[in-house]
């Protein structure tokens, strides 16, 4: 566990250092940090029969378990046969962030690591100058990175799947995972602000997802 720990810690601070010069690398190192700690965490993690049908199915469909699983004399042998290749990896990154983030993500209106005083930004619905000519708090959390605990399953499968399609098909980050690291940002990154309405994003920011890494893995090593 203590190996994990460190490795994770590893990646999750190579993904700080490049968050600027490299997003899309940033966004996948600290996906990482988080997998390798869950992998660690829930090394035995077993699915009970009823999710073990569900994940098959949802796997290779309800065709082939009605016609090839649940109709056999050797069952269960094949289930785990078929369950022997699995390594669980997103529902371990699942399980780890929703039993390790503190109540303190959802809390929290500011995100300290953020500069207070940028000129001027796409990312940020409003005017860069305040109604008495101070400069906005950029430091703030907007609406459409305020998550609670009962959207908090969508976008963990968000992230991980965006890491899968970087991972497995060549597939960029989109762009709304810029809003709020740069001052000047591409256009585009917008257009899930717009499309969903300021509603918190399917796909969490680049800074919503350095937030989860930090504070689970901080709260893991708290509490053990």
């Amino acid at each position: 566990m203590a190996e994990a720990f460190v490795q994770s810690i590893k990646v999750y601070h190579s993904a700080t250092e490049i968050m600027y010069s490299d997003p899309d690398l940033s966004y996948l190192f600290l996906v990482i940090s988080i997998e390798t700690m869950a992998s660690a965490v829930f090394k035995d993690y077993q699915l009970n029969d009823q999710e073990k049908k569900q994940f098959l199915i949802g796997k290779y469909g309800k065709e082939f378990w009605d016609d090839y699983v649940s109709g056999t004399k050797h069952k269960d042998v094949l289930v785990e046969k078929l369950l022997n290749v699995e390594t669980f990896s997103s529902r371990k990154f699942r399980e780890f962030i929703i039993e390790y983030l503190p109540d303190r993500f959802f809390l929290e209106s500011s995100d300290e690591a953020r500069p207070r005083n940028m000129s001027c930004t796409i990312g940020h619905v409003g005017p860069t100058l305040s109604d008495k000519g101070k400069p906005v708090d950029f430091s703030k959390i907007l609406p459409y990175e305020k998550y609670d605990k009962s959207n908090l399953k969508k976008i963990i499968n968000s992230a991980y799947n965006m890491r899968s399609k970087f991972v497995h098909e060549s597939e960029s980050f989109p762009k709304s995972i810029l809003l709020g690291l740069y001052q000047n940002i591409p256009v585009e990154s917008l257009v899930p602000v717009l499309r969903e309405k300021g509603q918190p994003l399917s796909v969490p920011t680049l800074r919503t997802i350095e937030r989860i890494a930090g504070y689970t893995i901080k709260n893991f090593l708290l509490n053990h």
